[in-house]
């Protein structure tokens, strides 16, 4: 969390009073960083306090000047907020100059200011002392420069020194006296802000943010260096924040600042300071982040990026040094927690961070033979604490999960808090449908080959009721006329273009014969002769099933019944399927004539045909 919606293109961050001449302090584009810092010289009745601003400019004066540009109002003009912890005495010179505007603003001036009871009622509870602190909120500024800016007072012997709003907090004793406040802050309310506790918009500000920010700056979260790492005010003086930042650039890490024969010295190189490779080494701030949080480098603006965590930083945190419209971070992370205690606050106490919630959004398959997914919590979205806590994840409603999308309420529980967000399950039916072939088939080749006489395959699907089956042949001619064999290649297909198939073997053959029709004359005269009969064959499917007549036979029978072979008197003739009958031998004779007839199958038939002679009167 930082105090700008872009990074800063120049330096000051707080309007300041004026200071020997008429100039005002103006605000930079982004207020980024310990606003000022106030160096007290002793702690005598009397002291002398020495004010920088962020571009260098200083001016010197008495605390106890009546006049001094610092100076908290009279006891019964501020604020005092009595609470079970730290005792507040705020105060804002807008309320006491009666400037109608800012936290005099005659609309939202009681807002802004029950806001800012809200952030010290929050940095009550989290740093869990029992002393107390002076705040001032100078006159706002309006000029539409930085969004704000905060600093504290420090002590002005050579040393690391805690701030003495770290001091007055943690011990109850007041550093400097009631005249002068250990914590400054200006805000800037030309800008679009969100001053309330409700959620700021896209385009807002968020007041409660940037305001914590810069009241961490002034609980001592600032470095007091300029850019050749040392204080240009009073040499030898530093922050406890200094004493904790180390170069390290992966390969090679080294203090920056240590005590040298009783007295602070700076041990690097200006370089080492626009590095880029610049971390904190406090051991809560570690222990929170993993490893030593890297901090920003300074870029020429003395009090600034050192005092905040590295652009890009990894963490949602208050402490980053940008804001943007929209954003809102009202809590501490843990990392920046830790540094706090690192500083010298022993009793912090954390606010517990919700978890956060990641969707998943996955798409998944349906069970088998179900048209519907069992699908886990933990493949719809994703659980994580800031604050490394045991979290539970649950959602509603349960699995299974029918087909196509489904919203899904999932709710992440840290023990504290929870984090509840809406994801989606989409299910889909990637199952192919079942199918089983009818059984494999022989038809005779004047049967159909049709699946009415074939058989159909059973078909069944885990979402479509009705899937539809289709088919196709593969034909494979046979070695004869009405012999072949057919693969049949079923397919059944779902709604959800799923698919399946099966293939059944349908043998068409041929093992019915030929049949064979004489074409004779049931009697015949001898006068008939010369007279001639063609057989013929009909084949279930050879139509040109070869006929022939293999032999002939010429008899009669004798009153006695005796047969009598009469060859010799009947003169037949026999051309391939046609017998020619000359001559018949007479009255009673019997002509008999053998045909065959085979088709190309090989199926084989023969068929004896006759005719009797008889008396052209009698009829016998």
């Amino acid at each position: 969390m930082g105090t700008g919606g872009v990074q800063p293109t120049g330096g000051l961050l707080m309007n300041g009073p004026s200071m020997g001449s008429s100039s005002r302090l103006k605000p930079a584009r982004v207020l980024a960083g310990a606003v000022l810092v106030l160096i007290a010289a002793s702690a005598a009745s009397a002291e002398l306090l020495v004010f920088r601003d962020s571009v260098g400019r200083a001016t010197v004066f008495d605390s106890e000047d009546p006049y001094h540009p610092f100076r908290m109002p009279l006891e019964e003009t501020a604020t005092r907020l009595d609470s079970s912890g730290i005792t507040f005495s705020v105060a804002y010179m807008d309320v006491v100059s009666g400037t109608g505007a800012g936290f005099d603003d005659p609309t939202r001036g009681a807002i802004r200011r029950a806001t800012v009871d809200a952030i010290l009622a929050y940095l009550d509870s989290v740093l869990n002392e029992s002393g107390a602190v002076q705040i001032r909120f100078s006159i706002s500024a309006s000029v539409g420069g930085g969004l704000a800016g905060g600093g504290t007072t420090f002590g002005a012997t050579p040393g690391f020194h805690p701030g003495q709003a770290l001091q007055h907090i943690t011990t109850g004793i007041d550093p400097n006296g009631s005249a002068t406040p250990e914590i400054i802050v200006q805000v800037d309310f030309s800008h679009n802000w969100n001053d309330d506790l409700g959620a700021p918009a896209s385009d807002e500000f968020d007041l409660f943010s940037v305001l914590l920010h810069e009241l961490t700056h002034g609980l001592g979260f600032q470095s007091l260096v300029n850019s050749q790492g040392v204080n240009p005010i009073r040499p030898g003086v530093y922050s406890i924040w200094d004493s904790l930042i180390e170069y390290d650039d992966g390969t090679t890490s080294r203090d920056l600042w240590a005590l040298v024969g009783g007295a602070p010295q700076f041990l690097g190189t200006p370089a080492d300071l626009v590095s880029g490779h610049l971390v904190f080494t406090g051991t809560n701030a570690a222990a929170a982040f993993g490893s030593n949080p890297p901090l920003g480098s300074l870029s020429g603006f003395p009090f600034i990026d050192l005092s905040h965590w590295k652009p890009g930083f990894p963490i949602v945190a208050v402490m980053e040094g940008s804001a943007s419209p929209g954003e809102m971070v009202r809590q501490y992370a843990t990392v920046d927690a830790g540094a706090l205690m690192d500083i010298g606050y022993g009793n912090i106490q954390p606010a517990n961070a919700p978890p956060e919630l990641s969707c998943s959004d996955p798409t998944v398959s349906a069970d088998p033979l179900q048209c519907s997914a069992a699908a886990t919590c933990g493949t719809i979205a994703s659980c994580s604490d800031p604050d490394g806590d045991d979290v539970t994840l649950d959602c509603a409603p349960a699995a299974p999960y029918p087909l196509g999308e489904t919203v899904v309420t999932v709710t992440c529980n840290d023990g504290t808090e929870s984090t509840v967000g809406g994801c989606r399950v989409t299910v889909e039916d990637s199952e192919p449908p079942e199918i089983a072939c009818p059984s494999d088939i022989t038809v005779q080749c004047d049967e159909s080959p049709a699946p009415a006489n074939t058989g159909d395959p059973m078909v069944g699907d885990n979402c479509d009721v009705d899937p539809v089956a289709s088919f196709s042949d593969d034909v494979t001619p046979g070695s004869c006329v009405g012999e072949s064999q057919i693969a049949r290649l079923w397919v059944v297909a779902d709604t959800a273009g799923n698919s399946n198939s099966c293939i059944q073997t349908v043998s068409i053959v041929d093992t019915t014969p030929p049949s064979i029709q004489c074409n004779a004359p049931t009697t015949m005269t001898p006068r008939d002769a010369p007279i001639a009969v063609v057989a013929t064959q009909i084949d279930n499917c050879d139509a040109q099933a070869a006929i022939e007549i293999v032999g002939f036979d010429c008899f009669a029978y004798t009153g006695s019944g005796r047969r009598v072979d009469k060859k010799e008197s009947c003169i037949v003739e026999v051309i391939g399927d046609t017998v020619i009958i000359v001559d018949s031998g007479g009255v009673g004779t019997t002509i008999t004539w053998t045909v065959a007839a085979t088709d190309s199958c090989g199926n084989t038939t023969e068929t004896v045909c006759e005719v009797p002679f008889v008396h052209p009167v009698r009829g016998i």
